[in-house]
């Protein structure tokens, strides 16, 4: 297993050559976890958190998905090399994207017209979408509690417990209140099982909710990455009591430090792990850090 940097390049400038975005730069947490922790992701899957909650993965079959790619977020890593950079996001097979809010939605479009990946929405995200110039074919809609197997992966989606809104205002779509959210759906979390037979939960912008303890009976993933930010998330507490019912061997924060009201940090987390004796399963990366 390695984990490591890949260079000194500049994020922005690998942004901008993909996407034509500018990224705000960012302070990096040291990393976190024993080497026993990271183990358990070394089954042939490479996984990257690029800030906020936007992930990069390689499943064991070499598929690439990205999640929630808001790449110039204020978490971005600013160390990855731009060729490497570029070179992962050129061929990209699945994106997905948990709801309509800017910074989830991210640089979806972009990517996805650039690199023809499948990407994954509920219905009325999906239509957006497909008004933004991406072919029906490309655009997979689904509902909470729906299942699809793209490309070798089993992709389930999950109940996130949040407010649901959309990229810009009423004012777009003629109405009289112009300050009003589009709406684009409900908020979902996703449940990844990948070709290995190992499955990664991924909690999105989500509140702690009831039904999280029946998530493990059904789905037994291995490795959950939880919002900790708090405000419009689950903070440190709540993730902690998600992480022990999930029983998942591996737990990585995620959806932190990118506003002054998200004042979940993982100091407090480890804290609450710690608290539930699940300290030894918390792993704590830095934005572009790479664990494979």
């Amino acid at each position: 297993m390695k984990i490591g940097r890949v260079g000194a390049m500049g994020w922005v400038a690998a942004l901008t050559l993909l996407v034509g975005g500018r990224g705000a730069l960012a302070q990096t947490m040291p990393p976190d976890g024993s080497d026993s922790v990271r183990t358990v992701i070394n089954r042939n899957i490479e996984l990257t958190w690029l800030g906020h909650d936007a992930v990069w993965l390689r499943s064991p079959g070499g598929q690439q998905i990205l999640i929630n790619p808001w790449l110039d977020n204020p978490r971005s890593p600013d160390t990855l090399d731009v060729r490497a950079l570029a070179q992962r996001l050129r061929r990209i097979d699945i994106i997905l994207v948990s709801q309509g809010r800017p910074e989830d939605l991210g640089e979806t479009v972009a990517i996805a017209k650039r690199t023809r990946a499948l990407v994954v929405a509920v219905p009325e995200l999906a239509e957006y979408l497909r008004g933004q110039g991406l072919p029906a074919s490309q655009v997979q809609a689904a509902n909470t509690g729906g299942t699809l197997d793209l490309r070798s992966v089993r992709i389930t989606l999950t109940q996130a417990a949040t407010s649901p809104a959309g990229p810009g205002t009423s004012a777009t779509i003629g109405t009289k209140h112009p300050n009003a959210p589009v709406y684009t759906g409900a908020a979902v979390g996703f449940m990844l099982r990948f070709e290995n037979g190992q499955t990664l939960y991924y909690g999105g912008p989500t509140a702690f909710y009831a039904g999280m303890e029946h998530l493990r009976a059904l789905y037994n993933p291995t490795i959950a990455l939880l919002p900790i930010g708090g405000r419009d998330s689950m903070g440190p507490m709540e993730a902690a009591y998600a992480a022990e019912l999930l029983d998942a061997r591996v737990v990585i924060p995620i959806h932190y430090g990118t506003s002054p009201e998200m004042t979940g940090t993982p100091d407090l987390f480890r804290a609450e792990m710690a608290s539930r004796g699940l300290n030894d399963r918390l792993l704590i990366l830095q934005p572009g850090e790479i664990v494979k």
